[in-house]
């Protein structure tokens, strides 16, 4: 009797698990166009010496997943959160962020940062040529780890 009632709720959940969505597929294909081709960049050497320049410390991870289409560029970045780390999304345009999305985090204070509100204000941002955002970004109160 237990294992046929397994067997039942597997069946029965696997549409369910079967439907959840890879939160990086979502992303580029909500942003780019086919035909899309997948790339990654080596954080060593100078590499490595812009993403300290431009985080304030060293990337964490060995490589940064990107992906483009025929006019743009999606960049999949991972950092560390208070509760443990943050993925999120960019689509580069002409060399600004034309869209943003927290793609996975496990924050408590810092949940306003998946909020639209909250990405909009990274839309039009590039790099000046010190490495600097070209305009400020508004933290999160009490998630100054997480902003």
């Amino acid at each position: 009797m237990t294992s046929r009632v397994i067997l039942l709720s597997l069946l029965l959940a696997a549409p369910v698990l079967g439907a959840a969505k890879d939160p990086v597929d979502a992303f580029l294909k909500e942003n780019l166009k086919a035909p899309i081709e997948a790339h990654t960049l080596s954080v060593t050497g100078d590499v490595a010496t812009l993403c300290t320049s431009v985080l304030g410390h060293s990337y964490a991870a060995g490589t940064i997943r990107y992906w483009t289409d025929s006019s743009n560029t999606a960049w999949i970045v991972t950092n560390k959160g208070k509760h443990g780390p943050i993925m999120a999304g960019f689509l580069i345009e002409k060399a600004t962020i034309s869209a943003s999305k927290v793609l996975a985090d496990r924050e408590q204070r810092g949940r306003p940062i998946r909020s639209k509100g909250y990405q909009k204000q990274f839309k039009g941002l590039g790099l000046k040529k010190d490495n600097k955002l070209s305009r400020r970004i508004d933290g999160i109160t009490g998630a100054t780890i997480s902003s």
